[in-house]
């Protein structure tokens, strides 16, 4: 069975803004917590060829960030908050049918 693929004809620019949060882990605390509610981050590795970065989700409040498991300023690790799919969705070029307009006026 082949993998599903979707083909674009082409792809879109969408710009959106990301905060990096530095986090320092110990020996107390060798798993990191959510930024937004403290709570613990689920660890994926999508990637086994990138050990270093893993995508870390929230399952209290549904954030999901990007974990870069190199040094900032020689201490701690980044976590780059993504952006959600309602900031994705709002931000999509709508001349593409990809912006919310354009999927209003499909379901019209």
């Amino acid at each position: 069975m082949s993998p599903f693929r979707v083909k674009a004809s082409h792809s879109p620019t969408v710009l959106v803004e990301m905060s990096a949060h530095r986090v320092v882990l110990d020996s107390e605390s060798p798993l990191p917590s959510c930024p937004t509610c403290d709570e613990l981050l689920d660890l994926h590795q999508p990637d086994e060829s990138r050990p270093a970065q893993l995508l870390a989700i929230c399952l209290s409040c549904s954030k999901w960030y990007l974990w870069l498991d190199e040094p900032i300023d020689g201490h701690g690790i980044a976590l780059v908050e993504l952006p959600s799919h309602e900031t994705l969705r709002e931000r999509m070029p709508v001349e593409a049918g990809l912006g919310r307009v354009g999927r209003e006026a499909e379901s019209a």
